[in-house]
């Protein structure tokens, strides 16, 4: 794949600032800012999950396009998987979201895809052993149908910790974190 040069020296200038991410909140920052210049040269962002060795070292990069909710249950086992068999320290997510607008005392039986589309997110997040988590948002702006998407920095604190955040259950498990179906029974 051919990077533009513009993106390319927006990207290496990114990185000689901050060459090696020291932790996990570093690791987000850095893939915050790069995926902010994917975004805003190509107008969205594929899904990239990376995981990370205890040094932060990149060990394995996975890209991937969800068709439905099985595509997704069966990516994040295989994460989970992935996680275990390379020993991985923490991991790192960028995806777009869609918000929804959700009615709670439907929650438990109304499918999230029948709630309402009220924005979307581009999104990342990672978690650790350490049961560390760290997020960054990006909220995608769209002025019109036919301007192109912009950027403006988000909630970077939707979440108290990944254990609100579902799909990464599989994950935390793999990590030998804090089940968080046990929490929410601790917290109640």
């Amino acid at each position: 794949m051919d990077i533009p040069d513009k993106v390319a020296e927006r990207l290496k200038n990114i990185f000689a600032a901050h060459p090696r991410p020291s932790n996990l909140k570093e690791v987000v920052q850095q893939l915050a800012q790069t995926a902010k210049i994917i975004f805003d040269e190509d107008g969205y962002h594929v899904p990239i999950l990376f995981l990370y060795d205890n040094q932060l070292n990149p060990i394995n990069l996975v890209s991937t396009q969800f068709d439905d909710q099985i595509d997704k249950f069966i990516f994040w086992r295989t994460v989970a998987e992935s996680i275990e068999t390379q020993n991985a320290f923490g991991m790192a997510w960028i995806a777009e979201s869609w918000d929804r607008q959700i009615d709670k005392k439907f929650a438990l039986s109304v499918p999230i895809r029948d709630f309402p589309i009220v924005g979307e997110t581009l999104n990342i997040l990672g978690i650790d052993r350490n049961d560390n988590f760290e997020q960054f948002d990006w909220k995608i702006v769209r002025e019109s149908e036919t301007s192109p998407p912009t950027l403006i920095q988000g909630d970077s604190n939707k979440y108290e910790n990944s254990a609100e955040i579902y799909f990464l259950i599989p994950a935390r498990r793999a990590m030998k974190l804090p089940d968080p179906t046990y929490i929410r029974k601790i917290n109640k």
